[in-house]
């Protein structure tokens, strides 16, 4: 390794150091395990907000059907048996999109007797707000992970360097 490049590596190394206040061995393997530990518990917290959202979106959804297409389901409904399977086949997608959305919805619904539709926003404002500041903190631990990374080959860099120094330098001292 050339010169340039290990005294690179010992500043970076020296610079994260200082940076984590790490003066020992321990204490740098306690920063790495506590970097990874967070990084995961981050990226955990962003897919479970993520599963939540996407539940919302799928409520949102079948609510935009369910009120787009109650009115054609209550006519389809009010029409004699005769005329109702020609406007069936004419409007069998919202009809199905209607059924559909009215099945998950009551599912939801439990022992409400209203949709939580405002409550549903609200929530779903809270956790979009939420996950972008878990992103932003994805992101940056994402950049320590890569910095501990760097720091590792460093230090791995600097250990070889040295051992090959070693003999040059008990050598030298014979003379």
């Amino acid at each position: 390794m050339n010169r340039p490049l290990v005294m690179k590596a010992r500043a970076s190394v020296l610079m994260f150091l200082q940076r984590n206040h790490i003066d020992n061995m321990e204490q740098l393997v306690n920063r790495i395990t506590d970097i990874n530990e967070e990084f995961k518990e981050v990226s955990d917290e962003i897919k479970k907000t993520d599963r939540r959202l996407d539940t919302l979106a799928l409520h949102f959804h079948h609510y935009e059907n369910y009120k787009n297409h109650k009115d054609m389901y209550a006519k389809y409904k009010k029409l004699d048996p005769k005329k109702s399977e020609a406007f069936y086949d004419k409007h069998y997608e919202a009809i199905q999109e209607y059924e559909a959305a009215r099945t998950h919805l009551n599912g939801v619904m439990g022992d409400n007797k209203t949709l939580p539709i405002k409550t549903w926003e609200k929530e779903q404002k809270t956790l979009t707000g939420k996950k972008y500041d878990l992103c932003e903190r994805y992101y940056g631990l994402q950049d320590e992970v890569r910095s501990v990374e760097l720091l590792r080959k460093g230090t791995d860099a600097i250990m070889r360097e040295e051992a090959r120094e070693a003999p040059t330098r008990t050598h030298n001292m014979e003379i």
